[in-house]
């Protein structure tokens, strides 16, 4: 289980999203990350970590050759 949060819109508020984000920590207390994607998408993912621990689960990734592609998955 991990907790996954998205947002898209040209304009945001970072403190209003980050207590919605914050909601969800629950869901993954190994670690969090955040990522904006072309000035109008976030990305947050708060990482339960069963598998395994090293940095390479952790979310959003993005594509070794071409850093406009991201991705966030659960599982």
């Amino acid at each position: 289980m991990c907790g996954i949060f998205s947002y898209k819109g040209r304009t945001y508020k970072w403190p209003e999203l980050r207590g919605a984000v914050d909601l969800i920590g629950y869901r993954g207390p190994d670690n969090t990350h955040y990522d904006t994607i072309a000035d109008e998408v976030l990305f947050a993912f708060h990482r339960l970590a069963i598998m395994g621990t090293t940095s390479t689960g952790d979310q959003p990734m993005k594509h070794p050759q071409d850093e406009s592609l991201t991705l966030i998955c659960n599982g």
